[in-house]
């Protein structure tokens, strides 16, 4: 009979002992769905830029794109502005003399830079330059074949009130 509870008791602990490694391993799997779950929270609430960095902030290509900058910083919006294609090309591509870049989108350029917090002093590259510009350099000259690209950018830069601005588009339409 001796022998026998030790077998018994032998077939308890081996029970027992199944029942800890199944428990362990059951938390085991609990805690990897937990790093999962937070995991996703965590990729659904930062924005999906891919990576693209301007100073401190991560602008949203997708958005840009689609002809609106957006910046982050720490996963919160900081800054957002309706965009053309040459503050795309600005902010995308090497800057290319010859190229008409618009007042409003050199303007947004110098805002995302200051906030950036972005070095602009002693810099010799010609983004920088507009930035200290403030705009296209006074030799140069903006040539408008659309009269609506013309009122449009009058507007957008608070050139002229928007009644005005319509008020020309109007008697542009009627003659």
């Amino acid at each position: 009979m001796g022998r026998e509870k030790k077998q018994a008791k032998a077939k308890g602990d081996t029970k027992g002992e199944v029942k800890l490694d199944t428990e362990i391993k059951a938390l085991a799997a609990y805690r990897d769905r937990f790093r999962l779950l937070a995991e996703g929270h965590r990729q659904l609430t930062e924005p999906k830029t891919g990576g693209d960095r301007f100073g401190n902030f991560t602008i949203d290509p997708t958005a840009l794109a689609g002809g609106q900058v957006k910046a982050f910083k720490g996963g919160h919006l900081v800054f957002e502005a309706q965009s053309d294609e040459t503050l795309h090309d600005l902010l995308t591509k090497r800057f290319v003399k010859t190229k008409q870049y618009t007042p409003q989108a050199v303007k947004i350029f110098t805002e995302l830079v200051k906030l950036a917090d972005l070095p602009v002093h002693g810099r010799k590259s010609n983004k920088h330059k507009l930035i200290h510009g403030a705009g296209p350099s006074p030799q140069q000259v903006l040539y408008y074949k659309d009269p609506d690209t013309f009122l449009d950018e009058l507007m957008q830069t608070d050139a002229i009130p928007r009644e005005l601005g319509v008020q020309l588009n109007k008697s542009l339409l009627s003659g």
